[in-house]
């Protein structure tokens, strides 16, 4: 099969920096303001027609009430502007199949079913063109209202679960849509795919479908099969950390629903403006892009309370625009107080919660501060080394801004260095013959009692050496201490873990493919690397990677069992991170089979 072409790297890069947009869904279930007949409805609003279990007919029927005539897409990207977002994007079509553009695939169509009778994607798209931000559309697999689709996926105990299989007559139907879409409404900055249960040959044709058309558009993961060009987490989710591939996070302003609400309770104003803002900081510092929604009312205006808090962002970017735009993520695993982004030898500061102690704590930086001040206020602020990195004093009376930013000036380009976990000192004992020795059973934060058996896969064993941290200096009150020797012990709970997201569909569970440990070596030399696997995981292959040395093993069979995997030389004292992977490189959506209790990494050869 020829594949489409994908974005370059340019397109990549330029999407990445976008940072913050705007999403709308909007459509038929937007009339219905989340009643029907006369009851509110609960779950998503955009598929009322699935939770209340409207016969189509009826639903369909909703058309000839379609006529927004407060919709003024100018307005919204007016809004857009105003709230700082560099793109949008519109439900095209959504589950109900109902289109906001002209096909000629259905006449269940703006256009040809209702008495509005406006291609509402081609206003959307060339106002978005005239207020010089992108354009994209939101396109869902789904759709209960083509005859040759599978029905709607109802279950009694868990609801609506939008994992329906597609047939291949509906999946050359989506296909014929997404030409109609790439081909008549000017340059697609993204299309959004949503829902459903596509095979991989399906996903390949509808990435493809748009590729071929417009090389440069970005697919959303959710077309699924990992065909998409960057990965969309899922519903107002954000990751601990930064991730390592292109990613989004769709956010709704209320999480109870993406469509209009007509009962939807509104908190304080400042409130959500401030959760919302939390949110886009967090995704910005962790190499992200915000899609906040907006769901406008059947008649097409816009609820006020949406309005008012994109504005009141809007209004923060204003005066904190360079700490977002054009920023990359912050080169820290964890701040206390909040989030932090990257631009050359700058290093913003977002503060989400105020320092009890008056000063911001910056753990592992290594480059100088030149100064440092409230972004937009010119009175510097002191800082100091901790030991252990920087701190900057802020003082203990809180900001009233909803979120203070603190700019710091460096030397240059800030390096950090983020340690996980410190090597141990352990204590080697010599055993008696006859003596009992001490089985691997007890578990602890950071340390196990019994060793591993080496260059083998076994059963937990007698060990023969006694990894317990310094202390008395006696084992049993009988073993005598021979040596001492550092190690690593890394535990898989306590590591940063990667997983591939947008699989096999909506439902299928994100695969971990990546454990890292960041690592302070004191000494050099030659360290034996060791895992510990546990049941319920599969046979594969694994990698251990120590700075730039890598050992390898093929895993057989599921544990529990220990196993030696090789050696790496430690050339020189300092950090290093490590990682666990499938063998490298490997496809998106392998996943790391065997499920790792810990690694441990022995030094056997103190250099001097």
């Amino acid at each position: 099969m020829n594949r489409a072409p994908r974005p370059n790297s340019a397109t990549i890069e330029a999407w990445q920096r976008r940072h913050f947009g705007m999403f709308i869904h909007w459509g038929l279930y937007s009339l219905l303001g989340g009643v029907w007949q006369g009851k509110q409805v609960g779950g998503y609003n955009e598929q009322i027609q699935a939770h209340a279990r409207i016969p189509r007919d009826e639903y369909t029927a909703l058309a000839a009430q379609f006529n927004p005539v407060k919709w003024d897409p100018d307005a919204v990207v007016a809004l857009a502007r105003a709230a700082g977002m560099k793109f949008v994007v519109l439900t095209s079509k959504h589950h109900d199949g109902f289109s906001l553009f002209h096909t000629a695939r259905s006449p269940f169509n703006v256009v040809d079913a209702t008495p509005f009778g406006k291609d509402i994607v081609a206003g959307l798209a060339e106002a978005c063109h005239r207020g010089g931000i992108g354009f994209g559309v939101y396109f869902s697999t789904i759709d209960w209202n083509f005859e040759g689709a599978t029905p709607i996926d109802y279950d009694p105990v868990e609801g609506v679960r939008n994992d329906n299989v597609i047939p291949e007559a509906h999946a050359q139907f989506n296909a014929a849509q997404l030409t109609e879409l790439m081909t008549n409404y000017g340059p697609i900055s993204e299309v959004w795919f949503d829902m459903g249960k596509p095979t991989l040959h399906q996903s390949q044709l509808f990435a493809d479908t748009v590729h071929r058309h417009q090389p440069q558009t970005m697919v959303s993961g959710r077309v699924f099969n990992y065909q998409g060009d960057f990965t969309v987490m899922g519903d107002n989710e954000i990751p601990p950390y930064p991730l390592e591939e292109p990613w989004q996070s769709p956010a709704s302003i209320y999480h109870e629903t993406w469509g209009y609400r007509s009962w939807q309770a509104h908190e304080k104003l400042e409130k959500k403006v401030k959760e919302h803002l939390a949110n886009l900081v967090h995704v910005v510092s962790r190499g992200g892009n915000y899609l906040l929604n907006i769901g406008p009312r059947g008649d097409g205006s816009i609820v006020e309370f949406e309005a008012d808090v994109l504005k009141g962002i809007g209004a923060w970017l204003s005066q904190h625009s360079e700490a977002i735009e054009d920023t990359e993520s912050q080169p820290f695993r964890y701040l206390e107080f909040g989030a932090a982004t990257v631009k050359g030898n700058r290093l913003y500061l977002f503060i989400l919660d105020w320092p009890v102690s008056g000063e911001l704590d910056l753990p592992g930086l290594e480059t100088e501060i030149v100064s440092a001040r409230f972004l937009g206020q010119g009175a510097a602020l002191a800082t100091h080394d901790s030991g252990e990195g920087k701190k900057v004093v802020v003082g203990k009376t809180p900001s009233t801004e909803a979120v203070p930013v603190v700019e710091l000036v460096l030397e240059g380009t800030p390096i950090v260095q983020q340690i996980m976990v410190h090597e141990t000192s352990v204590r080697l004992q010599t055993i008696e013959q006859g003596l009992p020795h001490p089985r691997r059973s007890e578990r602890g934060r950071g340390r196990e009692v019994g060793e591993f058996e080496p260059a083998s896969q076994s059963e937990p064993s007698d060990a023969l050496t006694d990894p317990t941290p310094l202390g008395d200096g006696m084992h049993h009150g009988s073993v005598p201490l021979s040596m001492t020797e550092p190690q690593f012990v890394l535990e898989a709970d306590q590591a940063d873990s990667f997983f591939h997201r947008n699989g096999y569909g909506y439902s299928d569970p994100p695969k971990l493919y990546k454990l890292r440990w960041n690592l302070l070596f004191e000494h050099s030399g030659r360290y034996t690397v060791t895992a510990e696997f546990e049941s319920g995981g599969h046979p594969g292959g694994v990698e251990v990677r120590v700075g730039d040395a890598i050992v390898q093993q093929l895993i057989a069979a599921d544990g529990p069992f220990s196993i030696e995997l090789g050696h790496v030389e430690i050339l020189r004292p300092g950090p290093l991170e490590v990682s666990i992977t499938p063998f490298a490189p490997f496809e998106k959506g392998t996943a790391l089979g065997p499920r790792l209790r810990h690694l441990t990494l022995q030094c056997v050869n103190e250099r001097a």
